[in-house]
């Protein structure tokens, strides 16, 4: 299972998905996706950002993880990830918007294709335990879309929302326990009563 570092790792494998399948077209640069809120200034093209996290109720476990036999771990928790993907072209004014439509097209098209990150895109502990990211379009009303773009102080743009996951951030924390080796059990009478015959 990951370690805390696997919603940064999430978020880091579906833009080296997006780097590897939207270079050079239709964006020329690399460095131009990249994880950001649309609030920040600087040369992205296309930005992702985590808006919001929620735990996966549904693999909620209370089974304890067994390390050895006086040795264990609380079970690992398991969260998804809802992203904002959205562009800023650089182009002339009566370009720009057919340009960062083209982009979000693109994009849109290869996150549909990929429907789970390829196993060579995925970074950090994801890639080190093998381990499977979905994403799937999610539909949100016009309403929603403009809240989560008031919290940036910016105007509603053409955007594209998405879920991922599952990932899993496990314990940290190992706890011991001792087996009963003994029991020792007294009986006593209650007061103010006599043993029967």
């Amino acid at each position: 299972m990951g370690s805390y570092t696997a919603i940064s790792d999430a978020s880091r494998s579906i833009i080296a998905l997006l780097k590897s399948t939207m270079v050079p077209e239709p964006i020329k640069n690399p460095e131009a996706i990249g994880l950001c809120s649309p609030a920040d200034k600087g040369g992205i093209s296309l930005g992702l950002y985590l808006y919001n996290i929620q735990e996966n109720v549904e693999a909620l476990s209370q089974e304890k993880i067994k390390l050895d036999k006086t040795h264990f771990k609380e079970p690992s928790q398991s969260f998804y990830l809802y992203y904002l993907l959205f562009t800023r072209s650089e182009a002339e004014l009566m370009t720009r918007i057919a340009d960062e439509q083209r982009i979000l097209g693109r994009a849109i098209q290869q996150l549909n294709d990929y429907r789970r990150i390829p196993k060579e895109y995925l970074v950090g502990t994801l890639s080190d335990n093998d381990e499977q990211i979905d994403i799937q379009g999610i539909h949100l009303q016009t309403d929603e879309k403009a809240r989560i773009w008031s919290l940036f102080q910016q105007p509603y743009c053409t955007s594209f929302y998405y879920k991922a996951g599952p990932v899993f951030i496990e314990s940290d924390v190992v706890k011991s326990y001792s087996r009963v080796q003994t029991a020792e059990i007294i009986i006593t009478a209650e007061k103010g009563s006599s043993p029967k015959n």
